[in-house]
């Protein structure tokens, strides 16, 4: 990856691979937000 880029086009790449492959809106919702630290386990 370069450095010093912001990579937040790979949010959105999963969905993308998906809908491209099966024609389908991908339907799904996570339960933790990355923008919001709800994750507290995952960051300590």
């Amino acid at each position: 990856m370069p450095k010093d880029n912001e990579f937040e086009d790979l949010l959105t790449l999963a969905t993308e691979a998906f809908e491209e492959k099966t024609n389908e809106a991908w339907d799904y919702v996570p339960s933790k937000d990355y923008e919001t630290f709800s994750n507290e386990r995952g960051w300590s």
